[in-house]
């Protein structure tokens, strides 16, 4: 049987137009999608006009659907959304870029009944709309709107962000609104914060839920609303000015010793070119905050204390991050940095504090990633029982990098997932765990000494006496 021709644009193009244009309403009949698509393309060659006519009559149908759709269900909606975005801007934007910029504004405004009515839980549906605010800023800057009522617009949308669609919004639209813009909107902004919310009487207060501390009131939810909006407001108008000291006037006092909002304050002093004031807000973070996050304000530290010529300090930061978690870029930085006759023995002791570093898991994913495999093999050998096979991230990987130079490290860690998903019952991982007895065995051949440790024919029959009646597994072994 001769093989399909493979499809490529030329091919199609030898068909010709008649024979295209059968094929394509054949398709546009049975799927809707490909006739959508069909209708724009059409309405492209009539001009700008036409096009915008049919993008909005497909606005206006998806404001009234009302059909919901589960996570799983999402992806066609996505790509029609995304189709819509790529006609505004590659169809309409080149001939007539205000009427595009003013459909862009329209496509926003779809956010709210679109969130209302998908489960957007895999994200296809917001990153449709975070795309948008890209293409308005670069739009709005070759259109140049009036910065005064460019600024309207924009306190309008950023008081309607409930699902977070206008959120980067005075970012992307900053270049446009101009100094002008800018104080316009701040003004606005400020007048917002001014505003009282009403406290009804304590017998009219809405309920509207509850928590293990009481109930929640309406008028105290649309407070605190209304107060993190000003705030992110201010914080954004004073990034889009450049402007580092309003920024951090938006921050409380307690919010400014907190690990990320101490880095946020640092990186834009030190654009600034205050890395004085940079280092100052980092040394200010409280010293209980640092256990999740000290890897992010050691990386900004350091930046600062480059930036200030204080190498010895920020080469000691960078050992010092090497050896609270094992960080590989803070080593490669730190050995780069050496004398040529220095980094040679500076890395074997850094991979000997790695091997012997409580956690044998990370001391393996260091090792196995570094890569140092002879030192990573020891450690797997070693260190075997401190291996835990629920680690599904960290332990793969190494067995990954192990099994071509280091085969019998390679079928030790796999063991060790075998056996946790098995002896803890984990159904989801059985499938996983049968390539892995499959990985071992393929690597048996490889391994001329077993160190004490039982051939793989040995160990499956001992697995198999062990755990004969897990029948969901063996299934996915057979």
């Amino acid at each position: 049987m001769a093989r399909a021709k493979t499809l490529t644009r030329d091919a199609l193009a030898a068909l010709g137009a008649d024979r295209l244009a059968g094929l394509l309403m054949e398709l546009a009949d049975t799927e809707p999608d490909i006739a959508k698509r069909l209708r724009l393309s059409v309405a492209a060659a009539e001009g700008p006009e036409a096009v915008a006519k049919q993008v909005r009559k497909r606005f206006a149908a998806l404001r009234r659907s009302t059909k919901f759709l589960d996570w799983n269900q999402t992806r066609p909606l996505a790509r029609e959304l995304g189709d819509l975005r790529d006609v505004i801007t590659g169809d309409i934007a080149p001939d007539a870029p205000g009427l595009a910029l003013d459909l862009l504004w329209e496509f926003l405004v779809l956010a709210e009944p679109t969130h209302e009515r998908c489960d957007d839980s895999n994200g296809d549906i917001g990153v449709q709309f975070k795309f948008t605010m890209d293409a308005i800023g670069e739009l709005a800057g070759h259109v140049k709107p009036d910065p005064t009522q460019l600024s309207g617009q924009v306190f309008e949308a950023i008081q309607n962000n409930g699902y977070g669609q206008y959120d980067g919004l005075i970012g992307a639209l900053g270049p446009a609104l101009g100094a002008t813009g800018l104080a316009h909107l701040k003004a606005s902004v400020e007048a917002l914060a001014e505003q009282p919310v009403e406290t009804p009487p304590e017998d009219e207060r809405e309920v509207i839920g509850w928590s293990s501390s009481g109930p929640f009131y309406r008028d105290t939810i649309e407070r605190s609303s209304r107060d993190m909006t000003v705030r992110l407001a201010l914080a954004d108008i004073a990034d889009a000015s450049g402007d580092v000291d309003a920024f951090v006037a938006t921050l409380n006092e307690a919010s400014r010793k907190l690990p990320r909002v101490a880095v946020d304050m640092a990186a834009r002093y030190l654009a600034a070119d205050r890395a004085g004031e940079a280092l100052a807000a980092l040394e200010a973070v409280a010293p209980d905050r640092l256990a999740f996050a000290g890897g992010d304000v050691d990386a900004m530290k350091i930046a600062v204390l480059d930036h200030l010529g204080r190498s010895d300090e920020a080469q000691a930061l960078r050992w010092g991050a090497f050896e609270a978690r094992l960080e590989t870029g803070a080593l490669r930085e730190y050995l780069k940095r050496l004398p040529d006759f220095e980094n040679d023995e500076a890395e074997r002791a850094a991979l000997a504090y790695a091997a012997n570093f409580p956690s044998a898991h990370a001391a393996l994913s260091f090792l196995a990633g570094w890569p140092a495999l002879r030192e990573a093999a020891a450690v797997a050998e070693t260190r075997l029982n401190e291996i835990d096979g629920e680690d599904f991230v960290r332990l793969p990987a190494a067995a990954e990098a192990l099994e071509t130079k280091q085969p019998l490290a390679a079928t030790l860690i796999r063991r060790k997932l075998v056996m946790f998903a098995l002896e803890a019952a984990r159904t989801k991982r059985y499938r996983h765990a049968a390539r892995s007895v499959r990985e071992c065995a393929g690597l048996a051949g490889d391994i001329a000494d077993w160190k004490g440790h039982v051939d793989h024919d040995t160990w499956l029959a001992d697995l198999k006496a062990k755990h004969a009646r897990k029948s969901g597994f063996w299934t996915h072994l057979e």
